[in-house]
């Protein structure tokens, strides 16, 4: 279960929530597809990787002679700016400054990363969790080795970064932003990624009827009522011409419960209609796979959509 939003929405959304651009790490973008809060920087950094790619073999002839199917997650990075980002964390990991598998930002001190002050290196803030998350300084000798990373307060990171506004209440950025804001008990921290990824669902589809920040314990969730939910990853198979991805409303969560949906599932149904309709048109490939993925779950096809794109 993923989220499909509008990129445009993130980017604005990011900024809205008091991004800082400075020395060289300058994102607070989330960085896990499968998990749905996908913020991005304004500056653009902090794409998600690869997810996870899955193959199952014996069902066509695949080129070079060998038969797989495939199913793929991903945003994808574009010019290299995770990796990027990814190397210049590094440095941290060994002093607590932590990259977090479930929901794909960095924490540190059981806390999201709200901002790190690493003078004349890095300088970076995420002022969607300025009231929930970590501000962090860096210490280094006098041969530039880091030998402390530790938490502050939020007026001793302004002050010094030269900077003011992550003071901000998160309910005041939301109204900014035209969102509404919500409080939820809750707590995220110690959850694995399947976990996260229901719990982040349930909010979505209980305030999918408009746009809302939505605050638990530890964390911030930004929602727009455009998105849909992804309820695989993109599948293509030797056996067919064609690959699929699945998404749905969020309206499902009226007829069934979001933690019985399964991804991997879902992609196993996509594979078995491309494999058993190998001659199908474009529009008969997505009625097919739409009927199927209902009967499988038990629900209309009315909350589903398929899009369908003809391999090259």
């Amino acid at each position: 279960m993923n989220n499909k939003k509008s990129k445009v929405i993130k980017t604005a959304a990011a900024a809205a929530a008091g991004l800082f651009v400075a020395g060289v790490l300058c994102s607070c973008a989330p960085l896990y597809g499968k998990v749905g809060e996908m913020m991005e920087s304004a500056a653009g950094l902090g794409r998600e990787k690869v997810a996870e790619t899955r193959e199952e073999r014996n069902v066509g002839q695949w080129p070079f002679g060998e038969t797989r199917e495939t199913a793929v997650a991903y945003s994808g990075p574009e010019d290299g700016e995770w990796d990027d980002e990814q190397d210049d964390m590094k440095p941290y990991e060994p002093f607590g400054v932590t990259l977090n598998e479930s929901d794909g930002n960095y924490w540190f001190n059981g806390k999201p990363l709200a901002g790190l002050r690493d003078e004349g290196y890095n300088t970076m803030t995420c002022g969607i969790f300025a009231e929930v998350g970590a501000f962090v300084f860096v210490e280094r000798n006098g041969n530039g080795n880091i030998t402390r990373v530790y938490e502050t307060d939020l007026k001793s990171f302004e002050d010094a970064c030269g900077m003011t506004g992550l003071e901000t209440s998160t309910e005041q950025r939301a109204e900014e932003m035209g969102y509404a804001f919500h409080r939820e008990n809750g707590t995220v921290k110690d959850m694995d990624r399947k976990e996260f990824s229901v719990f982040e669902t349930k909010l979505h589809a209980k305030y999918r009827n408009e746009n809302a920040v939505v605050q638990v314990d530890d964390y911030v969730f930004w929602f727009d009522k455009n998105d849909q939910m992804e309820l695989s990853s993109f599948c293509a198979s030797s056996a067919s011409r064609y690959g699929a991805k699945v998404y749905a409303d969020y309206a499902i969560a009226d007829e069934i419960d979001i933690s019985r949906l399964d991804d991997e599932k879902t992609d196993q149904v996509i594979f078995d209609v491309l494999k058993a309709n190998p001659e199908s048109d474009k529009p008969g490939i997505g009625r097919q796979i739409k009927k199927a993925i209902a009967q499988a779950y038990g629900i209309s096809e009315n909350y589903i959509t398929v899009e369908v794109d003809e391999l090259g």
